[in-house]
C-alpha cells in the first residue's frame, strides 16, 4: 500500500521543508502530516491548509504572538496551548523565522523525554 502524501499546498510544504533543513540536527517526519519532534514532543508541524506552528516556551510564545499578531493553533477542534501559528508572510522570510524555529527546537530539548 502506498504511503499517504501531504494534501496541503505544495509551495508551503517546500518552505517548511527548507526551514527544517536549515537547522542542523532537525529532521522532518510524517508523510501525510509533516512535523518535527524531539524527546518525544512535537516541535513544529504544517497543517493541511499550509499553516506552520511552532512549540515555544510561554515567554517566547507570548513574544511571538505579540510581535507577529499570531495566535494559538486549533487542531481537531482543540487549542494547542504550547504552540503559535507562523503567519504566512513570515514563513517566506526564512532568515527572520529561523531563530524562532531554533528556539523551539532548543526549548523542547530542555523538556524531560517522554
Amino acid at each position: 500500500m502506498a504511503k499517504a502524501k501531504y494534501q496541503g499546498p505544495a509551495d508551503r510544504l517546500a518552505l517548511y521543508d527548507a526551514l527544517v533543513a536549515s537547522v542542523d540536527g532537525v529532521e522532518r517526519k510524517g508523510a501525510a502530516n509533516p512535523y518535527t519532534s524531539r524527546n518525544g514532543y512535537m516541535t513544529s508541524f504544517i497543517d493541511r491548509e499550509g499553516a506552520v506552528s511552532l512549540r515555544l516556551s510561554k515567554v517566547d510564545q507570548t513574544a511571538f504572538i505579540e510581535t507577529y499578531d499570531s495566535r494559538v493553533p486549533v487542531q481537531y477542534g482543540r487549542n494547542m496551548p504550547d504552540f503559535a501559528v507562523v503567519p504566512d508572510d513570515l514563513l517566506e522570510r526564512q532568515d527572520e523565522l529561523r531563530p524562532w524555529f531554533t528556539r523551539s527546537w532548543e526549548f523542547v530539548g530542555t523538556l524531560a523525554p517522554k
